[in-house]
């Protein structure tokens, strides 16, 4: 009886081009420097901004079998929570002032 996980069936179809692809959408010279933006829209639109661009790389290390299952379990539910509030951010909509 083994207790070996076949990990090949979890890797999801990111590779080195397609992360290395989405951190290139971003200028993280120009991203570095609005890290203390004054507007709270400026702020949601540069995570959703960034997080885009990381996204591949940190599902790929989610699954990752070097680092603990309960880690990875973390940073998967990080990932799936960020992905509900990329898909209901929309810029300028959900940032009513009055609410």
């Amino acid at each position: 009886m083994t207790t070996a996980i076949n990990h090949n069936e979890q890797i999801p179809a990111s590779s080195y081009e397609s992360i290395y692809a989405a951190i290139r959408t971003i200028n993280i010279e120009e991203e570095s420097t609005k890290t203390l933006m004054a507007t709270r829209d400026g702020r949601l639109a540069q995570v959703v901004k960034v997080y885009k661009a990381v996204r591949p790389l940190l599902q790929t290390i989610a699954i990752l079998p070097l680092i603990p299952p309960a880690w990875r379990a973390a940073l998967q539910l990080f990932v799936t929570t960020l992905d509900g509030f990329n898909v209901s951010f929309k810029a300028g909509k959900d940032l009513d002032p009055a609410v």
